[in-house]
């Protein structure tokens, strides 16, 4: 394969981590754009990933690099983007003065928009569209294990293969895609319920074995899809189950639920979604850019999505007061009206 290219990570928090790992672990070197408190607990204790299957892999400080100065990255060949979706404005303010003209941009984030920003902010610059479809906890200082099954889908490129090529050692897989709005989207449909986790304070696995919580995540899904179909998009099957199948197996009583989607609640017992952690970290909400996105879309198309509309206003209260209300299922089914 000769050299690596030489790869820059914006965003060192779970899924930069994880995957900058990865790719430590491959011979490639990361180098890691970190804020202060990351810098530090990078470079003093290094990085160790693991994963459901109990594989584990340790780097230090020498198999990867960080730095908090975005110049740093003027040399590298690919840009993972890690960071929220709330933050890409900056990242892009923050990039374009020093990124070489050939640095190819690739967007690890949730939501189904961030490629499109980056693009219009680096555009000079060609920007790929990926999905992670895993959960990753974080074991502090820097432990990052990978707490859910699902791979890393990527725009079919010459640099997604090298990309590709260089985790190949590792057991994520890694998808190539052309048709990446359909995986985004796809993708939106399972992220919808990370609001409803970091609303009830419970642990995932906990909460999707609530028919109650799952009730509501169904509405939400019937919301998205009808939006969907209107955006001319048919969403792609990522998981276990095509994405027309999720709302009726979330609608099924707990026993035959936990018997048709095992391998949905094939989950570390203390992983939580990326929306409960930065509640609980005080940091920004994303739900503008995950269930707010279906409301802005049903609104443009004249769809109704009173669910996810009512599931944004409690998530919005919720960061405002820094802290989960810990709903009950029961009690967010007669706030969304099911």
């Amino acid at each position: 394969m000769g050299a690596p290219p030489k790869i820059g990570i914006v965003g060192a928090g779970s899924i930069g981590c994880y995957v900058g790992g990865l790719l430590a672990q491959s011979g490639a070197h990361p180098r890691f754009l970190a804020r202060p408190h990351q810098f530090t607990a990078l470079r003093e204790n290094g990085l160790t990933i693991s994963s459901l299957s109990g594989d584990e892999y340790s780097a230090d400080s020498a198999q990867f690099g960080v730095s908090g100065d975005v110049s740093d990255l003027n040399d590298t060949d690919i840009v993972l983007v890690c960071v929220k979706s709330g933050d890409t404005a900056a990242a892009v303010e923050a990039l374009q003065p020093h990124l070489k003209p050939e640095a190819v941009v690739v967007s690890l984030q949730n939501g189904i928009d961030n490629a499109e920003t980056l693009a219009r902010g680096l555009p000079s610059h060609q920007v790929l569209a990926g999905m992670v479809a895993f959960n990753v906890v974080q074991r502090p200082p820097t432990g990052f294990h990978r707490a859910t099954e699902g791979g890393l889908y990527l725009r079919r490129h010459e640099v997604s293969q090298k990309l590709q090529l260089l985790l190949q050692r590792s057991d994520l897989p890694v998808v190539l895609d052309t048709d990446m709005k359909a995986v985004l989207w796809s993708k939106l449909l399972l992220n919808l319920n990370n609001a409803l986790n970091a609303l009830s304070g419970l642990p995932l696995k906990s909460q999707l074995e609530d028919r109650s919580y799952r009730r509501v995540f169904a509405a939400m899904i019937d919301e998205a899809l009808a939006v969907v179909a209107k955006e001319g998009v048919m969403p792609k099957k990522i998981g276990k189950a095509s994405p027309k199948l999720i709302s009726p197996i979330l609608r099924l009583p707990t026993p035959l639920f936990r018997f048709v989607a095992g391998q949905m609640l094939k989950i570390d017992p203390t992983a939580r979604t990326s929306m409960a952690d930065d509640l609980e970290q005080g940091r920004k909400s994303e739900i503008v850019h995950l269930n707010g996105a279906v409301v802005a879309a049903g609104r443009r198309h004249g769809v109704p999505t009173q669910v996810n509309q009512r599931i944004c206003e409690l998530t919005v209260k919720a960061f405002a007061a820094g802290r989960s209300p810990q709903i009950s299922g029961e009690q967010l089914l007669r706030e969304c009206g099911i």
